[in-house]
């Protein structure tokens, strides 16, 4: 974070939903943000789907399965 101007780390912990009802909440406009996620590939597919229908476009999302 110190090196990257305008860099924001918020990381989510518990359910999925309960996070990404948290990213809707603090992020109404998702189009201007870069999404780095990872989880088990059902919570990411999920993920994918409720993020891109709240505006994220899809090159802006990056996933990572663990």
């Amino acid at each position: 974070a110190d090196a990257l101007d305008n860099f924001r780390y918020t990381p989510l912990v518990g359910t999925p939903d309960a996070a990404l009802a948290r990213i809707a909440q603090d992020f109404p406009d998702l189009g201007e943000y870069d999404i780095y996620a990872a989880g088990p590939q059902a919570a990411l597919t999920a993920a994918q789907q409720r993020l891109c229908g709240l505006g994220l476009p899809p090159e802006q999302l990056r996933m990572e399965s663990v």
